[in-house]
């Protein structure tokens, strides 16, 4: 395939503060899809809605970037880049710092929520995967088929609680970001620390 005259085929964004900018940028954008589409306010165990069925999918197929590992603008790449671009290590932001990392995988958003398939538990993000890899963006086989027995229970019900974890984490630490960037915290412009 020849290469593209639009964009450079570079994954990794050239620093940290133009990794915060993607993130933020990415951020703006989901708000404005869930300004549009707005994530469901509740779900019952016998399933949603088809059209809430659909706004879930489009959630999570937007949200996965910021958690899966081969993805540049991640929770977890984005706080790290944030940690090497730290001014003032004022207490709540090193909390943070701490804390948000514990939240920022796919497989533990939320933590030790799941469900049993077959005697097997199960993590939110596994449906999410299914749902996303079996049945929409892609056809992997495997996870087309885990979708046929995942759908006969309460399976959509776990697709809005990892949509609506995930998305409350992304807004959080997008609204960290800027805070720290008015207080002077951070400094997009700054040269980064060296990592430790």
């Amino acid at each position: 395939m020849a290469p593209s005259t639009l964009y450079a085929d570079e994954r990794t964004p050239p620093d940290d503060a133009t990794r915060l900018r993607m993130f933020l940028d990415t951020v703006d954008a989901y708000e404005q899809l869930q300004e549009t589409y707005p994530l469901p306010l509740s779900w019952n165990l016998h399933g949603v809605p088809q059209s809430d069925y659909w706004t879930l999918v489009l959630h999570a197929g937007l949200l996965r970037k910021f958690y899966a590992p081969t993805d540049q603008a991640t929770v977890k790449k984005v706080i790290e880049s944030v940690s090497r671009l730290v001014l003032i290590e004022e207490e709540g932001l090193m909390q943070d710092l701490e804390d948000i990392p514990l939240y920022a995988h796919s497989r533990t958003v939320p933590v030790k929520v799941g469900l049993n398939v077959n005697g097997h538990d199960v993590m939110l993000w596994e449906v999410v995967e299914v749902e996303l890899y079996g049945r929409h963006l892609h056809t992997d086989y495997g996870k087309w088929a885990a979708s046929q027995t995942i759908r006969k229970g309460s399976w959509n019900s776990h697709l809005g609680q990892w949509c609506r974890a995930a998305s409350l984490i992304v807004l959080h630490t997008a609204a960290r970001i800027r805070w720290w960037s008015e207080q002077g915290f951070i400094d997009f412009d700054a040269p980064a620390r060296p990592e430790q």
